[in-house]
């Protein structure tokens, strides 16, 4: 199915593009290609890091778990060379986050090479979130053991009210005995009042949320203008999470090398490879 796919440029990009922000491992499996061992993955990364020191410290067993985070990663873009399916992948272990290009060739499996390493935000950290997730499931399931234990204890005190409440004789109030010699009796009742039809009473009322039209956004490139200024622009106007990550794949994707002086439009909802795209086609005007 690869090698066929291979041969058509466009048909391979189309059939690639559902891949973007999909897990790795899950985008590779999806295509039909083989898994990307952990024998192949930590052959093909030690030459490219020896220009990072702070890889200099990862052992067999840290480079291990990259791997895995690795997989678990998140395609960011991708590209067909030729006779090769290139692949631009994020992931990473615990605080350190790593982004490389991956040519799958020959049905081989290359790191072809390392984008950047980079520290992760810890709040973006995959095992900060599982922790953090663990701990308010605890804390819930601690409040809701407090707040049954009061609605409990509420229960219990109103039960023995009712008890109370049963137990005590009713006290019947006379009145002064009539001509015939006859005691009449009041008897409290109460007020009966007749089940009210809440549909009835209250009126339903429905509110129709109105679809917000897609906002365009129109970037003027001017000539030997800096294509960082355009990721702060989309960074600015809430299109992109971040500026320099977006800034690092306009160069790893090349888009930077394509770039031209005019306006570029960009609307809500784009994908980053849907910009990356709009980057690569050229100015409207």
């Amino acid at each position: 199915m690869v090698e066929n796919m291979v041969d058509s440029s466009t048909f391979a990009r189309s059939f690639m593009a559902g891949t973007i922000h999909m897990s790795f491992a899950k985008a590779y499996d999806q295509l039909g290609l083989p898994s990307l061992s952990n024998d192949v993955f930590i052959r093909g990364l030690l030459p490219h890091l020896e220009d990072y020191p702070e890889a200099k410290l990862w052992d067999h067993a840290y480079l291990n778990k990259l791997w895995m985070g690795v997989l678990k990663g998140e395609v960011i873009a991708f590209d067909v060379w030729e006779e090769a399916l290139v692949f631009y992948v994020r992931g990473g272990y615990q605080r350190q986050g790593i982004v490389l290009r991956l040519i799958y060739i020959d049905n081989v499996w290359k790191i072809d090479t390392v984008v950047s390493i980079y520290e992760r935000q810890l709040f973006k950290a995959t095992w900060f979130r599982n922790t953090s997730t663990i701990a308010a499931v605890v804390v819930a399931a601690f409040v809701g053991f407090l707040l049954h234990g009061q609605n409990a204890s509420s229960d219990t005190v109103a039960s023995s009210a009712v008890l109370m409440t049963k137990a005590v004789p009713a006290v019947v109030a006379t009145t002064k005995p009539t001509t015939s010699g006859a005691v009449s009796k009041k008897v409290a009742t109460q007020p009966t009042t007749k089940p009210v039809n809440t549909n009835q009473a209250i009126g339903k009322k429905v509110v129709v949320a109105k679809s917000k039209a897609k906002q365009q956004f129109v970037y003027d490139l001017p000539l030997g203008g800096s294509l960082y200024n355009l990721a702060a622009f989309l960074k600015g106007h809430h299109l992109i999470t971040g500026a320099e990550n977006f800034d690092m794949l306009m160069k790893s994707t090349g888009a930077d090398q394509n770039a031209q002086p005019g306006k570029y439009i960009f609307t809500t909802g784009m994908s980053q490879a849907q910009m990356i795209q709009v980057i690569k086609h050229g100015p409207k005007g």
